[in-house]
C-alpha cells in the first residue's frame, strides 16, 4: 500500500480510474477481513483526463466521480483509489533472511538497491512481505516491491481531496488484484460449460490472471493464491482501436464500435468488407499480444516452481472482445474463464449488483481488503 493515511472500519468508497471507464464501489468491511460490496457505479472517463496513469485533468475526473457517487447514493466519507499506468515499476523478488537483521532493514539495505538500482528520489517506493519460505536451514522472504513517480501519486491524492473524501490509501492494480484473488475459493464452471464439474480450491494452486486494460495488459501469476509473477505489457485495447482506425480510415470512436461488433469472430463470404478488415487487424494485434503473454508464461515455467499454470482468468474491459477467450484457450492450451465464475470467500456482493460486473470490480474490491 503506497500511502496509508488512516485506518477506518466503516464503509469506504473505492475508486478505479481507467483510461476508458471510472469504476466506483462502496464497500463495508466486517470483522475477519470480510467485506460487503454495497453499491457500484461506472461512467466513461472524460477524454484527455488520464494518460499513462497520470491524471492531467483533475476537475473532470472529480466531476465524473462525484456524478457516480450521487447517482448511486454512496454515503461513505473514507476513500481509497487505484492508480495504473505504464510508469509503475513492480518486482516480485526473494531475499534470504539475515541473522540479526529485521525484514525492513534487509529490504531497504539489500533488496531495493539490487532490484531497483536506478530509481531516484522522485519515486515513491513501497514493499510488502508476500510470504516467508522455510527452506532447509534458512528462511527466504518473498517480497513485492512497487515504485511510482511521486508526481503521479500526488495527482490521485488531489482527486480524493477534491471529492471532499478522507483519503485512506492509494494502491496499484497488481496489489489490489493479489488481495482479491487471495479470496478465491472455487470456480463454478457449470455456469460456463454445463457438462463440466465444479473446480475446487485445490485446482487453484497455480493460475494466471490477465487484466486487459485500455493502455496496458497486466499478467499476474499466483501460486497457492500468493502473487509469484507480475508483468505489465505496454499495449491494450485502445491500441486495437488505433490500428482499426488507421486501416479502415475511421475515427477512433467508430473504430471502437467496429471492434465491439466484430471482435475476433471470423467473417463469412457474405460478410461486409469492414468485417474482413477489422478481423484481420484485430487478429494480427491479438496474436502479437498473445505471444508476449506466452513469453511471460514461459519465463515463469522456467523458474523452479512446483506447478505449471493450470488455468487463466481474464478481466478488464478488453477481455470482452468477441472470440478472445477461445483464441487464448486454443493458443495457450490452458482453460480460460471470465473472473465472474469465481466464488469468493469473505466477499459478499449485494444482490442488486450483477456478478458479471466482477469483470470491472476486481481492483476496487481488492483495495478494500
Amino acid at each position: 500500500m503506497l500511502l496509508d493515511f488512516f485506518s477506518r472500519k466503516n464503509a469506504t468508497i473505492c475508486i478505479d480510474i481507467g483510461f476508458r471507464n471510472i469504476k466506483v464501489t462502496e464497500v463495508r468491511k466486517k470483522s475477519g477481513n470480510h467485506v460487503i460490496v454495497q453499491k457500484f457505479g461506472i461512467a466513461k472517463t472524460p477524454r484527455g483526463c488520464i494518460s499513462n496513469g497520470s491524471i492531467f485533468d483533475a476537475p473532470s475526473a472529480i466531476n465524473a466521480i462525484s456524478g457516480i457517487i450521487r447517482q448511486n447514493k454512496m454515503r461513505a466519507k473514507s476513500s481509497k483509489i487505484i492508480m495504473s499506468g505504464t510508469n509503475i515499476i513492480t518486482r516480485v523478488c526473494t531475499a534470504d533472511k539475515i541473522p540479526g537483521e529485521d525484514f525492513h532493514t534487509t529490504v531497504k539495505k539489500h533488496v531495493i538497491p539490487y532490484y531497483l538500482p536506478t530509481i531516484k528520489n522522485d519515486y515513491q517506493i513501497d514493499y510488502k512481505l508476500l510470504e516467508t519460505i522455510h527452506q532447509e536451514e534458512k528462511e527466504i522472504y518473498k517480497i513485492f516491491i512497487t515504485a511510482v513517480p511521486k508526481i503521479v501519486l500526488q495527482s490521485y491524492v488531489r482527486v480524493l481531496q477534491g471529492l471532499n473524501l478522507i483519503p485512506v490509501s492509494v494502491d496499484i492494480p497488481a496489489n489490489s488484484a493479489a488481495k482479491f484473488f487471495h479470496k478465491a475459493a472455487s470456480v463454478d464452471i457449470t455456469r460456463y460449460w454445463p457438462k463440466e464439474e465444479r473446480v475446487s480450491d485445490k485446482d487453484l494452486s497455480t493460475f494466471a490472471v490477465i487484466d486487459f486494460g485500455s493502455e496496458t495488459t497486466i499478467v499476474n501469476i499466483f501460486q497457492n493464491k500468493v502473487l509469484e509473477f507480475n508483468r505489465v505489457i505496454l499495449c491494450g485495447s485502445s491500441n486495437i482501436d488505433e490500428q482499426i482506425a488507421k486501416t479502415c480510415k475511421l475515427k477512433d470512436e467508430d473504430a471502437e464500435i467496429q471492434k465491439i461488433n466484430y471482435g475476433m469472430l471470423p467473417p463469412s463470404t457474405n460478410s461486409p468488407v469492414e468485417h474482413h478488415q477489422v478481423n484481420k487487424t484485430v487478429h494480427s494485434f491479438i496474436c502479437k499480444l498473445t505471444k508476449q503473454i506466452q513469453d511471460c508464461f514461459h519465463f515463469f515455467n522456467q523458474r523452479d516452481y512446483s506447478g505449471s499454470i493450470s488455468k487463466v482468468f481474464v478481466m478488464g474491459g478488453g477481455s470482452q472482445l468477441l472470440g478472445l477467450d477461445k483464441h487464448l484457450e486454443s493458443t495457450l492450451g490452458i482453460p480460460v474463464y471470465p473472473v465472474s465464475l469465481l466464488d469468493l470467500d469473505g466477499i459478499k456482493i449485494d444482490r442488486k449488483i450483477e456478478k458479471k460486473h466482477l469483470n470491472y470490480l476486481v481492483n476496487s474490491i481488492g483495495i478494500s481488503l
